[in-house]
């Protein structure tokens, strides 16, 4: 491979001799080549699906021999050869470009940023090194990486889908969702746990009939890469991604426009900063410019870290390395990077400053009205005091302030949930809809909405991820919000959005005690006994007996104020934190004692469970500090605010129908995931078990509640598994949830030091009032020692009863202790009543 004129370029001479040479040599030939270089091969199917012709997870850790080779290659019926990428061929990872890429330029973009980032020579070694053609045009290059682990097949880059290439199954569901996403791959991997199919596979092998040709170098050719190389080489890849982003969860999205035109100071910045002036002067290096911008992160000499102006959505920046002061793979806007940069990511700082540097409308003067404590508005300018009674006419009070032009900021209003969520599918554009319409949190509703349904889900619907057993999808959410921001309102919302028939669903229930929970599916039944009734009007008959037992599977919890749950979870003795955890992951609930009508049992699977706890931001701080015991990890976390409110109250839409919360299957119903997230799932739980990452405590349970999450959006979407476009929601929801929580913890950090604060200056200020009184004391006591120094100088000294009457009256009581220190001193000698100045005899 070559470059000309920016343009990547195959020499025809190397196509024409591999052909030649493919042609003269046999499958068992190639096998032989390629078991020669240290790689592991399966055979592939001759009938286009490019499925593998054997069980091959045993190849994922055992290297194939010749004599499967032979087997398998030398027989004469047609297959495909594959190898298996990843450690079990030597740490060997493939890239591969797609056609479309090829056709569309992204090679020769991806080569050009290559050479001008410092990796040319890196990125000539690699297309060059063993590079074959697929059937579709696409080119497969391969390296083998020197230091860590090959990861996992990755996409590196991708565009959305044209109208002209959707296949009818995606017509049909983009018709379902509009707002659905369908995208096609233009870079990806394959690493470890992959395979992939190499020259000279052809014939039926794909479905195309076209075979897989060798276009340059050889097996044996693989250049060797360093791993940290390899990242960069992965990061210039990921600039090609066409895909739209949607706008951060963290940091906190831009306030939203002013009415009449006018621009805040952030909205002005974007408009008119460049990134050069934003990003250069913190070390920033610009390495390549064509229509977008790569950027170098500071401390590096080679690759690229970001990009500008790559974006469909605007302008932003999108930071591939996880080495920088930024979220990476989190677009930000010109003023979200100022602020991050310049103001640590305090929005209203930033906004602040900019204002002071001529950005933005400038600020006008209002009046706003103060209504009085105890004055509720009636309207026209009236108040009524609800202590007398007595409606006030007129405005009570009005004072002119300054008009914030920056909005709220992030500290406001933290993990809130972007439009590209809501908009990506109808039914939470009906959840967003039905909480508008009553003047709710969006937000709030949707959480309440996802513990009230994980309540009413038949207890036979579970996650199956490859990690455990089958996972409950018992969900708890805790909302937050100050006194008054509507947690009530969202979860009474939640019963009309998501009625449900079933009698023995337990709807809203309040949590009282650990043995209350389990108390909630226990009932009292008749049972027949082995006796018979030998007289009377049942003679004949079995005789029954009443028992406890568990009688229902359904049940939903809900907490007004979390101050209670976390008193009763504090008690002596109290088995409620307890009960929760289990609950959470489904275990068997309950207690045994010794008397059978206080004995109760739940079977671990036989329930489901849902609650919503309502947090002032106060009173979330106990449940946050009891990360030791695993209780705060279980809960989702959502935030009041919701800046998408409308000015005019939406109608309300009404119930959502066919809700999966009515499905009753009769046994097992397991809800799958795509192989690419359990492998996620795997690695991270394998990573773990062997201590190899470190979890922060507060994210120990991040894969499971994932899990819930992604399961529960599956059943209200009704897909019959999870999809890849529920995980990216569901990962949007964690980081919401994420910040939410970070920001509590950042405020019950601010709060202790607030509270040691002044703890600390209340000992200063008694140490000082000690100090000052003490102080205060010596003087008068001094005062006195000079004053009967003087007296007992004269002749015949002075008597007690004198000096008494000689000092003031409110010193008085300083007289003895101020002789007994003239005494210490050597100055005053005291017979019986008679104090005189000693004179050295």
């Amino acid at each position: 491979m070559t470059v000309v004129d920016g343009t990547v370029r195959f020499l025809p001479r190397a196509v024409d001799e591999c052909s030649n040479e493919r042609a003269r040599s046999s499958t068992r030939d190639a096998a032989r080549e390629l078991h020669d270089a240290g790689l592991c091969l399966i055979p592939v199917a001759a009938d286009g699906t490019k499925r593998p012709d054997v069980a091959w997870a045993p190849f994922l850790a055992t290297r194939s021999t010749p004599d499967q080779h032979d087997q398998w290659f030398g027989t004469g019926r047609p297959v495909g050869i594959g190898v298996v990428y990843g450690k079990v061929s030597g740490n060997i990872e493939m890239i591969e470009f797609e056609g479309r890429a090829i056709a569309e330029g992204v090679l020769d973009e991806v080569t050009n940023v290559m050479h001008a980032s410092g990796l040319g020579d890196v990125w000539q070694a690699i297309t060059t090194g063993w590079v074959t053609r697929s059937p579709s045009g696409g080119l497969h290059f391969r390296v083998r990486i020197d230091g860590d682990s090959v990861p996992a097949n990755l996409k590196l880059a991708a565009r959305p889908a044209r109208d002209d290439e959707y296949t009818p199954d995606e017509r049909q569901r983009i018709a379902g969702n509009p707002h659905a996403q369908i995208k096609r791959i233009l870079v990806e991997t394959r690493g470890e746990g992959g395979y992939g199919i190499v020259e000279p596979s052809g014939g039926t092998v794909h479905a195309s009939g076209k075979p897989y040709i060798r276009i340059a170098g050889s097996p044996a050719a693989i250049p060797t890469i360093d791993s940290k190389l390899m990242d960069a080489v992965r990061d210039i890849c990921r600039t090609a991604d066409r895909m739209p982003r949607p706008e951060p969860v963290r940091p906190s999205r831009e306030p939203l426009p002013l009415p009449n035109g006018d621009l805040r100071p952030g909205d002005d910045y974007n408009l008119r900063a460049d990134w050069a002036e934003i990003l250069e002067p913190h070390g920033w290096t610009l390495v390549y410019h064509r229509d977008t911008r790569y950027w170098r992160r500071p401390g590096k000499d080679r690759g690229v870290s970001a990009t500008t102006g790559h974006s469909p959505t605007g302008d932003r920046l999108y930071v591939f390395s996880t080495s920088t002061e930024f979220q990476a793979e989190t677009p930000y806007t010109k003023f979200g990077a100022y602020t991050l940069l310049h103001h640590g990511g305090d929005y209203g700082h930033a906004a602040k400053a900019l204002a002071d540097l001529g950005y933005g409308t400038p600020r006008e003067t209002r009046a706003i009205r103060r209504v009085p404590p105890h004055h509720f508005p009636v309207g026209d300018g009236r108040t009524v005091d609800t202590a007398t009674g007595e409606i006030m006419a007129g405005p009570v009070a009005v004072e002119v302030v300054e008009a914030a032009t920056e909005g709220s900021t992030s500290r406001d209003m933290p993990g809130v949930l972007p439009d590209a969520f809501w908009e990506s599918h109808p039914i939470l554009l009906h959840i967003r809809q039905a909480a508008h319409s009553r003047g709710c949190s969006s937000t709030l509703v949707l959480y309440g909405m996802l513990a009230r349904l994980s309540g009413m889900l038949s207890h036979h619907i579970r996650a199956v991820t490859g990690i455990g057993g089958p996972a409950s999808l018992n969900f708890f959410a805790a909302l937050v919000g100050e006194s008054g921001a509507g947690k009530s309102i969202a979860a009474a919302l939640v019963r009309d959005l998501m009625p449900c028939l079933d009698e023995d669903f337990r709807d809203g229930m309040p949590l009282g005690s650990g043995e209350g929970i389990a108390e909630i599916y226990m009932g009292t039944v008749e049972e027949k006994t082995d006796e018979i009734h030998t007289k009377g009007p049942k003679k004949g008959e079995p005789v029954t007996r009443k028992v406890r037992k568990q009688v229902r599977h359904n049940a939903y919890f809900y907490a007004d104020e979390g101050q209670s749950f976390t008193q009763l979870s504090e008690r002596s003795g109290a088995i409620l934190g307890e009960s929760i955890r289990r609950a959470a992951i489904g275990e068997t609930l309950g207690q045994t004692n010794a008397t059978e009508e206080r004995t109760r049992y739940i079977p671990a699977g036989s329930y489901s469970f849902g609650l919503l706890i309502g947090f002032q931001p106060s009173t979330a701080r106990p449940l946050l500090a009891d990360s030791n015991t695993g209780t705060p990890q279980r809960f989702f976390w959502g935030w009041e605010s919701d800046p998408a409110m409308p000015d005019i109250a939406p109608p309300w839409p009404g119930e959502i129908d066919a809700h999966p919360g009515r499905r009753r299957p009769s046994g097992p119903l397991h809800i799958d995931f795509p192989e690419r997230i359990k492998t996620l799932l795997w690695q991270d739980r394998v990573a773990r078990v062997r201590n190899e990452i470190r979890v922060d405590r507060l994210d120990a349970h991040a894969g499971l509640m994932k899990v819930k999450a992604a399961s529960l959006f599956a059943l209200l979407f009704h897909h019959p598994e999870v999809t890849e476009a529920d995980w990216e929601l569901t990962e949007m929801l964690w980081q919401s949830s994420c910040a939410v929580r970070d920001f509590l913890l950042r405020r019950a950090e601010q709060e202790a030091e607030a509270e040691r604060s002044r703890e600390e200056t209340g000992r200063v200020l008694q140490a000082l009032r000690i100090r000052e009184a003490t102080m205060g004391a010596d003087v008068r006591l001094e005062r006195v020692l000079a004053l009967a120094c003087k007296h007992a100088a004269k002749v015949g000294g002075i008597t007690f009863g004198a000096l008494n009457k000689a000092v003031a009256s409110r010193e008085r009581k300083l007289v003895k202790d101020a002789v007994a220190l003239g005494v210490t001193r050597g100055l005053l000698v005291v017979e019986g009543d008679s104090i005189t100045v000693w004179t050295g005899g």
